[in-house]
């Protein structure tokens, strides 16, 4: 009785979808550019889930066999949820390392506001496969220095846990839109590296940001933001030199 209900109970909550589905694709007009290839797409999805549901009620004497089937998607949909929560725990748990705090000194030695991402890189099961695991980031004025107290958790992720950190810079804009401002993030970045999570055992890590570390990407993406009206009030506008005003 209870196999009966959960069959009939899935198969209503899947066939409940398949309807709003189909009467959104039918009912939404097509867009233009690139998001007119998500009609067809649309329509094998909906056609390969409507297949599934004839398959399932094939399956009604064999109510087992049919619970199951309806089962694999959702299993196949939670494995990314459950294997996030795995890391989140992995991530969270303490370590037996002794640590000691860490803080991170920064010093913005440019006239530009720049943006600082600390990407904590994991490590897949294929060893030579990384996914990034999380980032933290913060925002410094022209030459601005700062020290940042690391948490427990950003410690243990930063020294032990992660494979690697990748630290990335930007140069930010200020911009303006209708009444109010925001910060435009300059593609590609001026300074990537990455750095073992040995260089944050000690306690304390010094970042120092300056003209001397910007790469030939970002010259040259400089020079393309110029050439299309796109980099007005820039610190690095005389990129031949990599001065600042």
């Amino acid at each position: 009785m209870l196999i009966d209900s959960a069959y009939f109970i899935m198969l209503t909550v899947f066939s409940i979808f398949w309807l709003v589905s189909a009467t959104h694709y039918l009912f939404t007009p097509v867009s233009a550019g690139s998001r007119a290839v998500e009609k067809p797409m649309g329509a094998i999805y909906l056609a390969g889930l409507g297949g599934f549901l004839v398959l399932v009620l094939f399956c009604w004497q064999y109510k087992v066999v049919g619970l199951v089937l309806l089962l694999v998607p959702l299993i196949f949909a939670a494995v990314p949820s459950i294997k996030k929560i795995w890391i989140d725990l992995y991530a969270w748990l303490p370590t037996l390392q002794k640590t000691q705090g860490l803080t991170i000194h920064m010093s913005n030695d440019t006239g530009a506001i720049i943006q600082t991402e600390l990407e904590c890189w994991f490590a897949e099961r294929d060893s030579s496969v990384f996914s990034l695991f999380k980032t933290f980031d913060y925002v410094l004025d022209p030459f601005e220095k700062s020290s940042h107290k690391m948490s427990r958790y950003q410690e243990r992720l930063m020294s032990s846990k992660a494979a690697y950190i990748r630290i990335t810079v930007f140069e930010c804009l200020r911009d303006f839109g209708g009444d109010h401002q925001y910060l435009r993030k300059i593609q590609p970045c001026m300074y990537t590296s990455k750095v073992s999570t040995k260089e944050f055992v000690n306690g304390e890590y010094n970042l120092e940001v300056s003209a001397i570390h910007v790469s030939e990407d970002f010259i040259s993406g400089i020079k393309l933001l110029k050439d299309n009206q796109m980099y007005f009030n820039g610190a690095f506008w005389n990129v031949e030199q990599s001065a600042i005003s």
